[in-house]
């Protein structure tokens, strides 16, 4: 029987992946806090400490006590964000991945504004159409 030992290198393996901003935009960010809510990754906000900050939100804490989900809540910049979190149940970590509802829903909002102009210069041709016609015809 034997025992094998394995050091694994955090800095160099897996927190330069959660840093990846790939698909999370301006304000997207992965977060593993252990089961105290500790951060154990470096945030993206320069200005709160790995090891340090106890990540306090609705979704750190679901995700240490295990569940799995999505959320709209608040993160710990007191922005509103949504957050997917789940269970990492062999280290009996919790994972975060968020982003700002602001980034987020900026395409849907912009999609129905510009719905609104289109459907407010359609109204307005359509009466100006029927104005003319009427006119000419009647």
């Amino acid at each position: 029987m034997g025992v094998l030992v394995a050091r694994v290198d955090l800095e160099n393996s897996l927190f330069p992946l959660l840093l990846s901003q790939t698909g999370m935009g301006k304000t997207g960010e992965t977060i593993i806090v252990n089961k105290d809510l500790t951060a154990l990754n470096e945030l993206r906000s320069p200005e709160h400490k790995t090891l340090i900050l106890k990540i306090e939100t609705e979704p750190a804490l679901l995700a240490s006590q295990g569940k799995t989900g999505i959320i709209e809540s608040m993160d710990y910049r007191d922005k509103e964000v949504l957050a997917a979190y789940t269970y990492i149940p062999k280290t009996k970590w919790g994972f975060v991945s968020k982003q700002d509802q602001k980034e987020i829903y900026a395409p849907i909002y912009s999609l129905i504004m510009n719905l609104v102009i289109l459907f407010i210069l359609s109204c307005v041709l359509i009466y100006f159409i029927a104005s003319f016609s009427c006119k000419k015809y009647c």
